[in-house]
């Protein structure tokens, strides 16, 4: 497995577990992004983003970080993180109100992961957060591909790559 690339992800839903490609590596432009997306308005200096005048929180490196959008987000879902030498384990899923309310598709809800190389469970986590947080809005089960979360982390890249290219031209010109 190409490391650069970040954690193999395999992601089980209600049909079963499925292998995803590489997710990609903690970066903070992705914190930077998941913080503009859920919380507010951020700021890129060179020492990185900040909000408010303080650094943005380290969603793809930090459980506790990832922790707190869950705790704000999705309050009642439970989550798990389990080690392991070879690979590690995250969980999200609904708590018991969200499986009894009958036209909610919450039932549908709910996704693990198992994912190598560790540690990478924040940045895991955060793939399921944001993939679940886009199921609910539009009303569907989450995927196990984590569609929402890959659109969110290439967005992030893409800004990152349009910035090298702009100082590679600065320099070079």
């Amino acid at each position: 497995m190409n490391t650069d690339q970040g954690p193999s992800i395999g992601v089980r839903d209600n049909a079963g577990t499925k292998e995803v490609a590489a997710l990609g590596t903690p970066d903070r432009r992705i914190d930077a992004e998941v913080h503009r997306r859920y919380r507010a308005f951020t700021v890129e200096l060179r020492s990185g983003p900040i909000s408010d005048g303080l650094p943005v929180p380290h969603y793809t490196t930090s459980l506790d970080a990832v922790i707190d959008l869950i705790h704000e987000f999705l309050p009642g879902w439970s989550y798990s993180v389990s080690t392991g030498s070879l690979a590690d384990d995250v969980r999200l899923v609904p708590g018991q109100q969200e499986h009894e309310a009958p036209d909610s598709c919450s039932m549908a809800l709910g996704l693990e992961a198992s994912f190598a190389p560790a540690p990478r469970a924040a940045l895991s986590l955060l793939a399921i957060f944001i993939e679940t947080k886009a199921a609910l809005k539009e009303q569907r089960p989450p995927q196990a591909e984590v569609p929402a979360a890959r659109e969110l982390f290439a967005t992030a890249t893409a800004v990152r790559e349009a910035q090298k290219r702009k100082l590679a031209e600065t320099v070079g010109g």
